[in-house]
């Protein structure tokens, strides 16, 4: 299935760098904002230099960035708050792992220490909605189902099912299966986790109540349910892959706050702390029903930062980092203790419209706005050359290939534009986040340069992840535009989802009678040859009456330690029981 400018992460004072781009290729302004927690603000100018597109391409700024690095870490923190082990009273920090720059395997190492772009907002699945807290879940948490590294899905606390009938599925359950607070995995678990999902006291977000029609679990026995649903459901058992099981006396018995930080679940690991903005560490359960961890812990850090996290790698202070750039490759793999490893995946980047903005209801406008950005320059300027604009929101083989991507042409966006009556005096800000996604405020700050060209006076406003999908994204909170990216469970009718006008992350309120139709009747049809026809058609809905600025199926760049045996995954999950190090 991730900030408005006075918010305060930290209570006292917080700081980021701005990048504010005038032209690409000419000038880039740097900026410091300091925070300050009475909603105060202060705009100190740094330098202003001339610099291609990239900020991580300036020659002759070290000394500016530096400063900025030093001001940063001036008014950086400590973490906030340590969980303790869940269900239980012990507690521990995180561990300090003694490294190795040489390349040379280390049979002493049993740690992975994994960077992130952001940390997570919480350890309740209930509540996430971003990769990177399901990449910390997925290690602790198990679901019925489970997508494989070949996109297909696979058991997991489900060893069988079948389809009874149009609206129900049955599970045979996993057996000899306990949460690491010692209670059972059984068909009580399963109803457990359904109805919770579904609970309008819980009020869950994750919203698989709703993706899957839900009405029902009805235990046959300890070990075999039947989950039913109020439409068809061709798609049930990858639309559940990875919705994780909850032990019930232990979920029921806490307050939100307190499972948000202190996670329960059946996977290899189980949870040790979470040091906020630092560290969260995980250990190998002895208790878990399948094959053991290879190595004994492991850590998910944030860092937004690329250059920071290529410096972690180098250094062997970080096994796996994910937020790299294309121009760092060449110089990881000179490193002798680290590779790159790109891949193309299934996540969808884009510019999301929000349809709450009267201006942004025109279709002529939203269509203009994808004619107005030149792909081709953000593909070699930024970019090194991967990737490829989206033609549509579908990433799987369902893919329409009768339609072809947005081309770059000014004079079309301005031509729309003025059939709308659009003015160019209306000041509209696009937010972007910072470090989420690969260099995702560079190319807002692209995209917003394009749209200046043809007259849409757009304002780039970078925003902390943690404000960005903690709260803005699910309030409904965000400006005129703002980027964002969903990742793919390869099927059409997931990716078609993300339009859908109950679907809990729709953000842009977009709502299209055609595409409602065809989508509807596709998640109700079971022969492959109309779902085709169908999703086919679903797909020009979306094309025609654009609720993006489609930018691009993201490649990945996984830096990773040439002495650990691990291949990232196209979905960008982290699964981590199976690595190991290598030995002598």
């Amino acid at each position: 299935m991730r900030f408005p400018d006075t918010h305060v992460v930290d209570p006292a004072l917080s700081c980021r760098s701005l990048v504010s781009r005038r032209e690409p290729n000419i000038r880039m302004s740097y900026r410091l904002m300091l925070y300050r927690a009475e909603g105060k603000k202060e705009l100190v100018e740094l330098s202003e230099v001339t610099a291609r597109a990239r900020r991580r391409r300036i020659p002759g700024t070290v000394g500016v960035l530096l400063t900025v690095g030093m001001l940063l870490a001036a008014c950086g923190g400590g973490g906030s708050t340590t969980a303790s082990t869940a269900g239980s009273a012990s507690s521990s920090g995180t561990t300090t792992k003694a490294t190795s720059v040489s390349g040379a395997p280390d049979a002493a190492k049993n740690e992975i220490v994994v960077e992130q772009g952001v940390d997570a907002n919480t350890l309740d699945p209930g509540f996430t909605n971003s990769t990177p807290e399901g990449n910390i879940l997925i290690n602790m948490m198990q679901g019925l189902t489970t997508i494989n590294a070949k996109e297909q899905v696979v058991g997991v606390l489900a060893t069988s099912w079948k389809n009874v009938n149009p609206t129900t599925w049955q599970f045979n359950l996993r057996k000899g299966v306990t949460f690491q607070n010692g209670e059972p995995f059984n068909a009580t678990a399963v109803q457990y986790r359904f109805n919770r999902d579904a609970s309008t006291t819980v009020k869950e977000t994750a919203g698989t109540d709703v993706t899957i029609h839900f009405k029902q679990v009805n235990i046959i026995n300890p070990y075999e349910v039947d989950i039913v649903t109020t439409q068809p459901e061709p798609l049930l058992p990858n639309l559940i892959a990875d919705f994780f099981m909850l032990p019930p006396k232990y979920y029921s018995s806490h307050p939100l706050s307190y499972l948000a930080t202190h996670p329960v679940g059946t996977g290899p690991f189980k949870f040790v702390s979470w040091v906020k903005g630092q560290a969260i560490t995980e250990t190998r359960w002895s208790g878990y029903w399948g094959t053991p961890a290879k190595v004994q812990t492991i850590v998910f850090k944030p860092e937004p930062e690329a250059a920071t996290q290529m410096d972690a790698l180098k250094t062997g202070a970080a096994d796996i980092t994910t937020v790299l750039t294309p121009d760092q490759i060449k110089q990881i793999d000179a490193f002798p203790n680290a590779t790159v490893k790109g891949f193309q995946s299934g996540r969808d980047v884009f510019i999301g419209y929000n349809m709450r903005k009267p201006w942004m209801q025109n279709v002529l406008v939203r269509q203009a706005m994808n004619y107005a950005v030149d792909w081709n320059a953000i593909k070699t300027g930024l970019l090194d050359g991967y990737g490829s604009r989206m033609s549509s929101i579908v990433v799987s083989h369902d893919k329409n290939p009768a339609i072809q991507a947005y081309p770059y042409d000014p004079a079309k966006a301005k031509q729309l534009l003025a059939q709308a009556g659009w003015s160019s005096s209306r000041p509209i800000i696009m937010d972007t986040p910072v470090g989420r996604y690969t260099d995702d405020e560079q190319i807002a700050q692209v995209v917003g340069s394009d749209l200046q060209k043809v007259g849409v006076n757009v304002t780039v406003k970078p925003i902390p992840w943690s404000v960005y999908a903690g709260s803005m994204l699910m309030q409904g909170t965000m400006n005129s535009l703002f980027l964002i990216g969903l990742g793919s469970s390869y099927t059409a009718q997931q990716n078609l989802l993300w339009v859908a006008p109950h679907f809990a992350l729709q953000m842009t309120t977009w709502n299209d009678p055609a595409f409602n139709t065809a989508y509807n009747a596709l998640t109700q049809t079971f022969g492959a040859a109309q779902r085709q026809k169908l999703a086919y058609q679903a797909q020009q809905a979306v094309y025609s009456n654009p609720p993006w600025i489609f930018l691009w199926q993201q490649w990945e760049f996984y830096g990773v330690n040439k002495n650990l045996n691990y291949t990232p995954r196209s979905n960008e999950t982290i699964p981590l029981w199976n690595a190991s190090w290598k030995t002598q």
